[in-house]
């Protein structure tokens, strides 16, 4: 289940990177600028496909900057922008990790915005509208498929890994909150029961 959360971040994070860059999106344009200047909470069920396995669950994902938290599954994974905290709470274990290693770094998925997709496609659905996106390199994502309503919102997304696995995302919630302390995003401190390994 912890790489399936990780899978899911990545996806989270490359369509808020593509929305910064699409020339003619403009509920992308609006919906990244939300999270450009809130705390942004999604409250999602996904599912995921994986080598004929499904997998499914529901997550909270907090998201500020480079910053966020997400719970689901008896995970909780936090990063600060400096380091990645995964918790396993039924195991009281805990991995801490540098920011910036591995293939699912926000990281790397921010600081290459512009290089990382395309819009090929739009459609209006309803209120809103319906994009297409494909990778322009590889980023543990190929291609996705993202619905916004008129309010600027997230509504699901479909998200093709390289592997050709998929991750289906539907939003319950979308909030655009206020700006939250950067200590928030890190774990408060875990008692002497727990099993800690120190990466960094």
């Amino acid at each position: 289940m912890n790489q399936t959360l990780k899978y899911l971040i990545t996806g989270l994070l490359v369509f808020l990177s593509v929305s910064l860059y699409s020339q003619n999106a403009s509920l992308l344009e609006r919906l990244y600028e939300g999270f450009a200047s809130h705390c942004v909470v999604i409250d999602c069920e996904f599912t995921m496909n994986t080598d004929g396995a499904l997998a499914k669950g529901k997550c909270k994902v907090e998201v500020q900057g480079d910053s966020f938290i997400m719970t689901g599954s008896g995970v909780d994974i936090f990063c600060d922008g400096k380091s990645v905290w995964t918790l396993d709470n039924d195991a009281k274990e805990a991995y801490i990790e540098p920011f910036g290693d591995g293939v699912f770094n926000p990281a790397r998925i921010f600081s290459d915005m512009q290089k990382l997709s395309s819009v090929v496609s739009s459609s209006a659905v309803g209120n809103g509208m319906k994009y297409e996106l494909t990778a322009r390199q590889t980023c543990g994502i190929s291609k996705a498929v993202l619905t916004i309503g008129a309010d600027a919102l997230l509504k699901s997304a479909d998200f093709t890994l390289d592997d050709g696995n998929v991750i289906s995302i539907n939003v319950l919630t979308m909030e655009n909150g206020p700006l939250k302390n950067k200590g928030h995003f890190s774990p408060s401190n875990l008692s002497s029961d727990w099993i800690i390994t120190d990466l960094r």
